[in-house]
């Protein structure tokens, strides 16, 4: 575990490792690219102060890039405790469809939780439908309010939130028809 790291992301790090596990033992090769894994300490809280969408876009990046000769793809890890739904951050949703639709960059989410019996589920970011996009009615949704309610068509609510929780504004997805093992996508 990295001293970097919350208590709360040990799930995401014990996947993280699983997760990189499994492409090694299929032949792939991975690269973290997550900014609180290679961004100096100093850094790391300077990104994590900054609440502008400039910000936002290197803290959302993509955990890893996984290749194999030319064929490399990003692939973003989520783990989740509720067995009814997943929820995602949405700004870095939608930055990842946007570079997976207009620049032609394939980013897969692999989801690992209590939602997916804790079963490595996968799919293309550009398949993923949200049906609720939720922004927590904090100062720091100011900026990105109005581009992620204008991105996203789904039903909108503004709530206040508990302060245990990051406020990141998130989307809530039910529907996954899309999702396969995640080995689909490791041939």
């Amino acid at each position: 575990m990295d001293s970097k790291e919350h208590y709360l992301a040990y799930p995401h790090v014990i996947f993280e490792n699983d997760f990189k596990r499994l492409c090694e033992d299929k032949g792939y090769n991975v690269i973290d690219i997550s900014y609180h894994h290679n961004c100096e300490q100093s850094t790391m809280w300077k990104l994590r102060n900054n609440i502008s969408p400039v910000s936002l876009s290197i803290r959302l990046s993509p955990d890893l890039i996984v290749y194999k000769g030319n064929d490399s793809k990003f692939y973003e890890l989520k783990t989740g405790n509720a067995k009814d739904i997943m929820r995602m951050e949405a700004y870095q949703l939608m930055l990842n469809q946007i570079r997976e639709t207009h620049f032609k960059t394939p980013c897969i989410y692999v989801y690992r939780g209590k939602f997916s019996n804790y079963k490595m589920i996968a799919c293309h970011s550009t398949d993923i439908v949200p049906q609720t996009l939720v922004i927590p009615d904090l100062k720091k949704n100011s900026q990105i309010k109005l581009i992620l309610s204008d991105y996203f068509e789904c039903e909108k609510i503004v709530r206040k939130v508990s302060p245990n929780f990051s406020g990141d504004a998130y989307v809530e997805i039910t529907n996954t028809d899309k999702w396969l093992p995640v080995e689909e996508y490791l041939k």
